[in-house]
């Protein structure tokens, strides 16, 4: 193997993360692999003293990690064009996603999974488990991702295709690494989305599904300081109702009764914020009808 060539691509994204950066970061260098990876840092434009720890990290380990520095904060969604930038940059055959904020908790983390679609390639993807730190308490929720998205307690094992995402994605960003390939080129309305994580779960398991595991080998930190605190609440309700709408639209194999209830509630929601309650209660009254239709059609079911 060429060892100039990674094997894996791992892409974090950063802004204003300095008192959480270096534990990411070391987490990444901790992994236990017989193939060479690569860390791709896109960070964008932070003015905390982020870029200064980024850049001690680069001259420490100058073969392993790479830095794509956004040379201010661009106009548009948040985040996306660092994003954008970041992922293109990436080399490796596979691609392992890892926000500055959260860590990975297994050094084996990367072996295990990079071994899994190494053997299965019908697979695009593969996740698991991730526990969720409460800051700025710093402790450990009760509930694991898995848990607390999945409603209840998830199955130790799940596939998950591209109408299982959109129904209920029990798998957090800092779990997910896919098949390069299976994400292809990115498309333009990915630009536009607020939901980028779960866009992206949308588009590389149109190539194939994506494997479940339970047991927690990353942690995701929870705090309010969000790179969309630039929006208020019911922007960002605003925001999401157009991805559900986008997503909709573009991939007609998620048009169950779940996705559509779940839409008619985000309708009745934002058009409550905007002041107009009889379209909020038509809204929510379709959304009940769905809901009902939807526990009786298989919509909430884990693929097995």
């Amino acid at each position: 193997m060429n060892t100039d060539t990674p094997l894996v691509s791992v892409a974090m994204l950063v802004y204003n993360q300095r008192d959480f950066i270096g534990q990411a970061i070391e987490s990444v260098l901790a992994q236990e692999t017989d193939f060479p990876i690569e860390l791709r840092i896109g960070d964008d434009f932070s003015t905390d003293g982020t870029r200064e720890v980024l850049e001690r990290y680069r001259a420490m380990h100058p073969d392993k990690i790479f830095l794509n520095l956004q040379p201010r904060r661009p106009d548009g969604v948040p985040g996306r064009t660092n994003n954008l930038t970041n992922l293109a940059s990436c080399r490796g055959r596979y691609i392992a996603l890892l926000d500055g904020d959260d860590f990975w908790t297994d050094r084996h983390k990367l072996r295990d999974q990079i071994a899994l679609l190494e053997a299965e390639p019908r697979l695009a993807g593969a996740c698991h488990d991730t526990a969720i730190l409460r800051e700025p308490e710093g402790e450990i929720a009760s509930q694991t991702v898995s848990e607390y998205e999945g409603r209840g307690s998830p199955p130790k094992q799940a596939e998950f295709d591209l109408a299982d995402i959109n129904r209920r994605a029990i798998f957090h960003s800092s779990s997910f690494c896919f098949r390069a390939t299976a994400l292809g080129e990115l498309p333009a309305w990915f630009s536009h989305v607020l939901l980028a994580d779960w866009a992206l779960f949308h588009l590389v398991a149109r190539s194939g599904p994506i494997r479940y595991e339970s047991g927690c080998r990353s942690t995701y930190r929870r705090h309010s300081d969000s790179i969309f605190k630039v929006y208020s609440a019911a922007q960002v309700r605003a925001h999401i109702l157009r991805d559900l709408e986008t997503f909709w639209e573009i991939f007609p194999t998620t048009r169950t009764h779940h996705a559509s209830a779940r839409i008619e509630r985000s309708r009745a929601t934002v058009a409550k914020d905007r002041g107009a309650p009889l379209q909020s209660l038509t809204h929510a009254a379709r959304w009940l009808s769905l809901e009902l239709r939807s526990r009786f059609d298989g919509a909430g079911r884990f693929a097995s």
